[in-house]
């Protein structure tokens, strides 16, 4: 800092301290002045509203007591009259008195009539709910003989309510009742009341206002809240006709003094600054003028020495005085200056020829406005600049734009720091593409002036690399733990299905429990379902496809829909004008609509409108490639467009990425969208998205269109024949499906030997008895599994034929196996009439899977005399 600066500065932060004090004194006591006459107002206003309302109670009584003393109402209390109610309990005749609702009440509480005005439909409605339970005895209101005028809180919010004994015309009795007229209080009516007045009303909960003091005194209804320095707030608080805090009305004032006042103290301060700075200008001549000159002709001889002129060449400014004793002590170390710089150039000429011939990325730029310095070759060829425009550039002009906001506080941190540890960061080459490079970088000396040396690695491919390596680990456990969840559930939904099937054969078509097992079979049917998505996700079965109707489609889930979106959210279908008939799996159909619906309904939490609209269109070659469908022609779309909050940019990039969700833990698993993304990439159709924050969001799916209409499925298989007798060794672990297994095998007349596991099925086939025809096994079994018992058996009976059962199947031997037609498989969950039509076909040498030999095969033990 120079002798001028510190003189100025000093001056300076005396003078900022006057300032300071001054502001806090006078500035403090004047705002706080004004703010006490923003509070005066602000209660001014509440008190304005608090007449409106009483204001509002006059009218309502008034408009009471006309029609409570009335012969006509009179005579209605007591009669009944119908006529009456036709003429005078009508909407017409309740809306033009500007009512909400309006009750006949008989004396010991019992309403003769009441009804709400609907003004949406333009007819009477309900009473409002609580009502009732107001006039019951103990109630707020009394006995018929005397009226009264207040608030009263109804389940639906507060209201004001009127009710007068009901006389007759010459106000005379007994009274008959109680006529009761009321208005809602809620925010709409609060508005206009503000809007008459000329202010910003909003009502609000009573909350936790009470309505006496701590001795039970009565408190000022009438308060002010100060929010912000903007606003502040009058509330008046409102008691029920019990003196309960039932409401409160809030006017919102903008703090127009203290804004007013803050100007003023800012012009003030604008004047003392300018002040400050023509006090600044005078100071800075005078040193200028006394001091500073004859300092800057030393600075001027120093700046000779240093261009090369000797030190004896120049004359001492002054004489032989401080300032020439000075100058001949800057000469001498001049020289010692240039005597260093010549040995710096000698090494940085070493430097710069191990820099250029680097084969990896390098520059030096300045640390303090980061321009590069010097680029060599390997950077100018990796990043595409030539060199002159690399040089023109800024360290920061190498991040990408969407790194813009962190760009700069990382180049910082790499400033704080002397030599920091590599790190990941992102570069963008000439050509725009996005480079992930690994730098590194180090102070040095560049010119006697300080600067940084970067050195700059490329890992685009190695980052690309272990991110895909990443992301099939993720999806290869979601794989296998699908696939398990559906193999255990499999199990247990073959039990389900088979004991239903089982006994629906049993029960005759009258039993009314027949009805229960169906329901129960469409479960399971339903669950069986899911567990083929659980496995296509897993990719272990191929979906189960088949041309349906989108449009009918829709209308049977819209029950499902319904609950499942809640009564806060409007559901609306619009069908395609024509045929709508898609080739797809009916329940991976029924997975895509949930998984869009509930991400749509968790968009709305405050409710809204969900449409799903169903259309033709038309997909040209463009189209193919730019929404990743498999090819052109006709498909039939479905958009499902909600009302909610919806998205920015940056996560529609990401939203059909496995894993990524904006759900709060706990709530989302990130999968919904990714396996909605892969069973229109399986269906070959396709997805699109189109949203605007705070707007809503329409997803659009696509499916090819079908080239024949949906017809009724032919009839059935018909019941598999009956076994010979044929000996069949069942191996099962879990009893249930080893159990339903044996009983529909032994039902067909075939002969059934059990076993739980493999290693107990071996020794049963090496055993005596007549050979086994066929072997039925599952697949995933503790200890030895299916397909190693089936090796392990073969090796002593060659050929003999294995079903195998599994609801995941992750064996390749197995798949092969099948596939040369040496082994047959069946898909669980399966029915017993299935089961039994298979083993059928492989007894009889007809399975699909290739032929069989009918014929029990004997073990070789049996015939060499033993195993």
């Amino acid at each position: 800092m120079s002798l001028r600066e510190k003189i100025l500065g000093t001056l300076g932060l005396a003078y900022a301290g006057l300032l300071l004090l001054f502001f806090l004194l006078v500035g403090g006591l004047w705002l706080r002045s004004l703010e006490e006459e923003e509070r005066i107002l602000a209660r001014r206003e509440a008190e304005r509203v608090q007449a409106a309302v009483q204001d509002a109670l006059q009218r309502l009584h008034r408009t009471t007591e006309d029609w409570a003393e009335w012969d006509d109402t009179y005579e209605y209390a007591g009669s009944g009259n119908p006529e009456y109610e036709r003429d005078n309990f009508t909407y017409d005749a309740l809306d033009n008195l500007g009512l909400d609702f309006a009750a006949v009440v008989l004396p010991g509480g019992r309403i003769l009539r009441a009804a709400s005005v609907d003004r949406v439909a333009e007819a009477l409605a309900a009473p409002p709910a609580g009502l009732e339970k107001a006039f019951r005895p103990g109630g707020p209101f009394p006995d018929v003989g005397r009226g009264v005028t207040g608030l009263l809180a109804l389940e639906e919010g507060p209201c004001l309510v009127c009710a007068l004994p009901i006389l007759t015309s010459r106000d005379q009795g007994p009274p008959r009742g109680l006529l009761v007229f009321g208005t809602r209080l809620d925010s709409s009516r609060v508005s206009e009341l503000g809007d008459r007045l000329l202010l910003r009303t909003e009502v609000l909960p009573p909350g936790g206002a009470a309505a006496g003091g701590p001795g039970g005194e009565p408190v000022d209804p009438v308060s002010v809240e100060v929010v912000d320095t903007g606003n502040l707030h009058g509330l008046l608080r409102l008691a029920d006709v019990e003196g309960r805090p039932c409401a409160v009305l809030r006017v919102v004032l903008p703090r127009t003094h203290a804004e007013r006042g803050r100007r003023a103290l800012l012009v003030l301060l604008t004047a003392l600054l300018a002040a400050a700075l023509l006090l600044g200008v005078l100071v800075r001549g005078i040193l200028d003028r006394w001091i500073l000159a004859r300092l800057r002709v030393l600075a001027a001889e120093a700046r000779e020495i240093r261009g090369g002129r000797k030190a004896g060449g120049a004359p001492p400014p002054e004489g032989e005085d401080e300032v020439g004793t000075a100058t001949r002590v800057i000469r001498e170390a001049m020289e010692s200056l240039e005597e260093s710089e010549r040995a710096l150039a000698a090494s940085e000429s070493r430097y710069r020829a191990l820099f250029d011939a680097s084969p990896v990325p390098q520059w030096v730029y300045d640390p303090v406005s980061l321009r590069f310095l010097a680029v060599n070759d390997a950077a100018v060829a990796h990043y595409g600049y030539p060199r002159e425009e690399f040089l023109a550039m800024r360290a920061p002009d190498l991040w990408p734009d969407e790194d813009a906001g962190v760009r700069e506080a990382r180049i910082g941190s790499l400033l704080r720091v002397g030599s920091p540890a590599p790190r990941l960061v992102r570069h963008r080459r000439k050509d725009g593409g996005i480079l992930e490079v690994e730098v590194s970088a180090a102070l040095l000396t560049l010119g006697g002036a300080p600067a940084r040396l970067v050195v700059a690695k490329d890992v685009t491919e190695r980052s690309l690399l272990q991110a895909q390596l990443l992301q099939s680990q993720k999806m290869e456990a979601v794989g296998r733990l699908a696939g398990g969840v559906a193999h255990d559930f499999n199990n247990m939904l073959v039990a389900i299905l088979g004991f239903s099937d089982l006994a629906l054969a049993r029960i005759a078509r009258s039993d009314p429990l027949r009805e229960y097992l169906l329901s129960i079979r469409q479960a399971g049917e339903r669950a069986a379902g899911l567990t083929r998505q659980l496995l296509a996700f897993s990719r272990r079965q191929a979906s189960a496809k088949r041309v349906l109707d989108l449009d009918a489609h829709l209308r049977g889930m819209t029950g499902m829909l319904r609950r499942i979106l809640g009564e806060d959210v409007e559901l609306s279908l619009v069908p395609s004008a024509g045929s709508a008939f898609i080739l797809a799996d009916p329940v991976q159909v029924e997975q895509v609509v949930l998984n869009l619906a509930v991400n749509a309904r968790d968009a709305m939490p405050l409710g809204g409108r969900l449409t799903l609209e169903v259309s033709r269109i038309e997909m040209g070659p463009d189209d193919v490639g730019r929404l990743q469908v498999r090819s052109p022609g006709p498909h039939i779309s479905l958009a499902v467009t909600d009302t909610g909050t919806g998205m920015d940019a940056a996560t529609m990039e990401r939203i059909f990425e496995p894993f990524f969700t904006t759900k709060p833990a706990g709530k989302g698993t990130g999968l919904g969208l990714a396996t909605v993304y892969g069973i229109l990439k399986e269906a070959g159709g396709g997805i699109w998205c189109r949203s605007t924050p705070g707007k809503g969001t329409t997803f659009t799916v696509c499916f090819p269109l079908a080239e024949a209409e949906a017809g009724s499925e032919g009839p059935g298989p018909g019941d598999p024949p009956p076994g010979g007798g044929e000996r069949i060794l069942l191996v099962e672990d879990e009893p249930l499906v080893r159990n339903l297994a044996r009983q529909a095998l032994e039902s067909r007349g075939y002969s059934v030997t059990e076993a739980s596991s493999g290693e107990e099925a071996l020794p049963i086939l090496g055993g005596g008895g007549a050979p086994f025809a066929l072997v039925v096994s599952d697949v995933v079994m503790p200890g030895m599994r299916g397909p190693a018992l089936a090796e392990r058996a073969r090796e002593r009976i060659p050929g003999l034929p294995f079903l195998f059962m599994s609801g995941y199947n992750e064996d390749a031997d197995l798949d092969r196996a099948v596939a040369a037609g040496e082994s047959a498989f069946l898909q669980k969950p399966f029915a017993p009439g299935d089961l039994a039509r298979r083993v059928r076909e492989i007894l009889d040498g007809r399975g699909p899977s290739g032929p069989f030999r009918a014929a029990a095969v004997r073990p070789e033990g049996d015939r060499k005399g033993g195993m």
